[in-house]
């Protein structure tokens, strides 16, 4: 079985033609006449992509912070962007990082649909993901003053109910 060649020649020697070029075809290519020879730098990039950006993520750290991921292969240092639905992100509630977003101190206002935006700047391409984000509030108990303090507001609870169980309800005359 005989295999393409990736790179050919022109029969006029003046056509070098890529049938499926990848990253590994980058580097110096040189055209050699009889007289003169000129040296070209090929580079070859992947089209923009995401990896480990899952479209739903969840803060459970309420008043946190946290970092929604959202990592970009592919390019030349593509440039990241991050929007909500109010407009474009901005310091000091967030912080673009090289993989993500970071929020901090997340509330529940944090909640809602996140827009990270990959731009190359020497094609223009340029590749959108949405990203849900669920804040939960989770409270823990860790602290001996903490679990006291949850077992007390247990009792009011339980002794409110029982006060409301006492308590009649008179419909109509």
């Amino acid at each position: 079985m005989e295999t393409e060649p990736q790179v050919e020649m022109s029969h006029s020697g003046t056509l070098l033609h890529f049938r499926k070029p990848t990253e590994k075809d980058s580097g110096n290519y040189t055209c050699s006449t009889r007289n003169d020879s000129k040296v070209v730098y090929v580079l070859i990039k992947s089209p923009l992509d995401f990896m480990d950006t899952p479209p739903l993520q969840r803060a459970i750290e309420f008043q946190q912070a946290f970092v929604i991921k959202c990592e970009v292969k592919g390019g030349i240092r593509p440039t990241i962007t991050w929007y909500t639905s109010k407009g474009e992100v901005t310091k000091p509630k967030f912080a673009v990082l090289a993989d993500g977003l970071a929020i901090n101190n997340v509330t529940m206002k944090d909640a809602g649909i996140y827009i990270c935006k990959a731009t190359e700047r020497y094609t223009g391409a340029m590749k959108e993901k949405n990203i849900t984000l669920r804040v939960e509030l989770i409270s823990r108990f860790n602290t001996t003053e903490a679990k006291e303090k949850k077992a007390l507001m247990e009792k009011d609870l339980k002794l409110s109910d029982q006060k409301e169980k006492g308590k009649q309800l008179i419909i109509g005359n």
